[in-house]
Protein backbone atom coordinates (compact mmCIF):
# COMPACT_ATOMS: atom_id res chain seq x y z
CA UNK A 1 0.00 0.00 0.00
CA UNK A 2 1.19 3.56 -0.25
CA UNK A 3 1.42 4.43 3.02
CA UNK A 4 3.44 1.56 4.08
CA UNK A 5 0.82 -0.82 5.59
CA UNK A 6 1.21 -4.33 4.57
CA UNK A 7 -1.20 -5.67 2.04
CA UNK A 8 -4.22 -7.35 3.41
CA UNK A 9 -4.13 -5.43 6.48
CA UNK A 10 -7.26 -3.25 6.65
CA UNK A 11 -6.89 -0.04 8.67
CA UNK A 12 -9.71 1.43 11.09
CA UNK A 13 -12.56 2.76 8.31
CA UNK A 14 -14.64 4.48 10.82
CA UNK A 15 -11.45 7.03 10.86
CA UNK A 16 -12.35 9.19 7.70
CA UNK A 17 -8.77 10.13 6.71
CA UNK A 18 -7.75 6.30 6.71
CA UNK A 19 -10.60 4.88 4.83
CA UNK A 20 -9.67 7.75 2.22
CA UNK A 21 -6.03 6.55 2.20
CA UNK A 22 -7.41 2.94 2.18
CA UNK A 23 -9.91 3.63 -0.74
CA UNK A 24 -7.47 6.22 -2.96
CA UNK A 25 -5.04 3.05 -3.14
CA UNK A 26 -7.47 0.51 -4.15
CA UNK A 27 -9.10 3.06 -6.76
CA UNK A 28 -5.38 3.95 -8.04
CA UNK A 29 -4.30 -0.13 -8.08
CA UNK A 30 -7.59 -1.03 -10.04
CA UNK A 31 -7.19 1.41 -12.59
CA UNK A 32 -3.46 0.97 -13.27
CA UNK A 33 -4.28 -3.06 -13.16
CA UNK A 34 -3.35 -4.44 -10.14
CA UNK A 35 -7.03 -5.75 -9.04
CA UNK A 36 -6.84 -7.65 -12.57
CA UNK A 37 -7.40 -11.33 -12.21
CA UNK A 38 -6.16 -13.73 -14.24
CA UNK A 39 -7.68 -17.22 -15.04
CA UNK A 40 -5.97 -20.39 -17.10
CA UNK A 41 -7.71 -23.00 -18.12
CA UNK A 42 -7.30 -25.87 -20.81
CA UNK A 43 -9.95 -27.40 -23.07
CA UNK A 44 -8.81 -29.70 -25.83
CA UNK A 45 -5.17 -29.16 -25.40
CA UNK A 46 -5.76 -25.65 -26.14
CA UNK A 47 -4.65 -23.52 -23.60
CA UNK A 48 -6.29 -19.98 -22.86
CA UNK A 49 -6.50 -17.00 -20.49
CA UNK A 50 -9.34 -14.67 -19.40
CA UNK A 51 -8.89 -11.88 -17.55
CA UNK A 52 -10.92 -9.24 -15.64
CA UNK A 53 -11.14 -6.91 -12.77
CA UNK A 54 -14.33 -7.39 -9.63
CA UNK A 55 -14.30 -3.66 -9.07
CA UNK A 56 -16.62 -1.30 -9.93
CA UNK A 57 -14.89 1.91 -10.33
CA UNK A 58 -17.35 4.22 -10.25
CA UNK A 59 -18.92 3.25 -7.12
CA UNK A 60 -15.60 3.42 -5.80
CA UNK A 61 -14.84 6.80 -6.93
CA UNK A 62 -17.77 7.82 -4.91
CA UNK A 63 -17.23 6.30 -1.52
CA UNK A 64 -13.58 7.85 -1.55
CA UNK A 65 -14.73 11.38 -2.68
CA UNK A 66 -17.14 10.71 0.64
CA UNK A 67 -14.73 9.72 2.61
CA UNK A 68 -12.21 12.69 1.38
CA UNK A 69 -15.14 14.73 2.20
CA UNK A 70 -15.30 13.91 5.48
CA UNK A 71 -11.70 13.35 6.60
CA UNK A 72 -11.49 17.48 5.53
CA UNK A 73 -14.31 18.14 7.61
CA UNK A 74 -12.22 16.59 10.70
CA UNK A 75 -9.54 18.39 10.34
CA UNK A 76 -11.40 21.53 9.88
CA UNK A 77 -10.63 22.15 6.29
CA UNK A 78 -13.46 23.61 3.83
CA UNK A 79 -14.89 20.21 1.48
CA UNK A 80 -13.85 20.49 -2.23
CA UNK A 81 -16.39 20.80 -4.28
CA UNK A 82 -16.83 18.86 -7.13
CA UNK A 83 -20.32 19.85 -8.54
CA UNK A 84 -20.01 22.32 -11.68
CA UNK A 85 -23.22 24.40 -12.74
CA UNK A 86 -24.09 25.11 -16.62
CA UNK A 87 -25.57 29.49 -16.91
CA UNK A 88 -28.30 29.46 -19.14
CA UNK A 89 -28.38 32.72 -21.29
CA UNK A 90 -26.73 34.81 -23.19
CA UNK A 91 -23.45 36.46 -22.71
CA UNK A 92 -23.53 40.34 -22.64
CA UNK A 93 -20.05 41.54 -24.15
Amino acid sequence: MADGASPGVVPDLTDPCERYKFLNDAYLRSISGGQEELVRYRSNEVERELRFSKIDNSRLLVEMRQAERECQIKNGIEPTRRRMAIQAGSRRY
